[in-house]
């Protein structure tokens, strides 16, 4: 093969390494902050504020966030939420270059028991995956558990099994 050949091969690779957009696992990463998983078409906030909240809380800070150009965000529901979480021994367990900053602990989900009037599903991205947490302490009406919370936008689409 001629040098033009391979100068033309290592021009393609440059131009798709520079000019295409970052992609981390399956996700396309966005400038504003956010960034769009292929799989399920939904959007993220790359980083969560750093502000540990009660559920309700949590649910009110997603629904009333303008953020990207978006004001349609809500908090993610339990599988959503499990969706990002890399299965592994590296804490905390997501794609770091894709959710920066998060940490090994537990993000609220919209998630809540159906038998319950106070319980939610959370996700934990240390070392355990998820749970089941109290919204609200009956006795005192006090919204008690605080955690952190990331907001998603759009509709999951649906995932065809291979």
């Amino acid at each position: 093969m001629n040098k033009s050949f391979y100068w033309r091969i290592s021009a393609v690779i440059c131009f798709l390494i520079f000019y295409s957009p970052a992609f981390a696992g399956d996700y396309v990463l966005h400038d504003d902050g956010t960034l769009t998983d292929n799989l399920t078409g939904l959007d993220w906030q790359r980083k969560d504020d750093n502000i540990k909240r009660d559920w309700k809380s949590a649910v009110g800070y997603c629904l009333n966030l303008k953020f990207a150009g978006h004001d349609d965000w809500r908090l993610p529901n339990h599988y959503e939420l499990r969706t990002i979480r890399s299965e592994g021994k590296k804490y905390p367990a997501v794609d770091q270059d894709a959710f920066p900053e998060t940490k090994a602990e537990m993000y609220w989900s919209a998630t809540e028991l159906p038998y319950s009037d106070d319980l939610s599903f959370n996700v934990n991205f240390g070392k355990k995956p998820a749970g089941i947490s109290v919204k609200e302490n009956q006795l005192t009406m006090k919204w008690t558990n605080k955690y952190y919370s990331r907001c998603i936008r759009g509709k999951r689409k649906k995932i065809e099994k291979k």
